[in-house]
């Protein structure tokens, strides 16, 4: 995702946020993560959304069905989709799907905590940094916890929008930046 779209899809979520409201924003968030899951486990929907080849009857079909599948009956993400659709935007589908839900969180105070470790972490170690952040800003911080072995050792924090490297990874592509100048 570029720049341009991550805001295209920011501006989308925040547009679709204030339309349904915080109140029912949790309902949507479900509805989004299970989008996210369809899009992962369905790679060719995108593309066969954006094929000039296909016809838009089709796609209107296919996008109105997914909406249903996901909320039954539900006019407000049928719409959204369809939007999409028309715009030529339904490329940025699960980048919309995220930045709701970060703009959900921010709408309701919280700050989205991803914490990224190179190896398996035990719940024990899980609930103490949990406790820490919730100590350090002063509200709950739900934390969504990923592995990535390619790190080596050490972890990145995505806190909103900022990212801190304290990966061993990280570390050697810093000092080879340095060295090489």
């Amino acid at each position: 995702m570029s720049r341009r779209e991550g805001k295209i899809a920011k501006r989308y979520a925040l547009a679709f946020l204030e339309e349904v409201g915080i109140s029912e924003g949790e309902k949507y968030r479900e509805a989004f993560v299970a989008l996210r899951s369809v899009l992962e486990e369905t790679p060719a929907l995108i593309p066969f959304l954006t094929n000039p080849s296909v016809p838009e009857d089709n796609k209107k079909a296919l996008v109105k069905s997914l909406a249903d599948s996901l909320l039954p009956g539900d006019k407000a993400l049928r719409n959204l989709f369809l939007l999409l659709l028309q715009n030529k935007r339904i490329e940025i589908l699960g980048d919309i799907a995220s930045a709701y839900c970060s703009a959900l969180d921010s709408a309701k105070g919280l700050i989205g905590v991803e914490i990224v470790v190179a190896g398996d972490i035990d719940e024990s170690e899980k609930r103490r940094v949990e406790e820490e952040l919730s100590k350090e800003f002063g509200r709950d911080t739900p934390i969504k916890w990923s592995r990535d072995p390619s790190l080596i050792g050490g972890a990145i924090l995505k806190l909103g929008d900022k990212i801190v490297d304290y990966s061993i990874s990280g570390q050697l592509k810093k000092a080879k930046a340095a060295l090489l100048g």
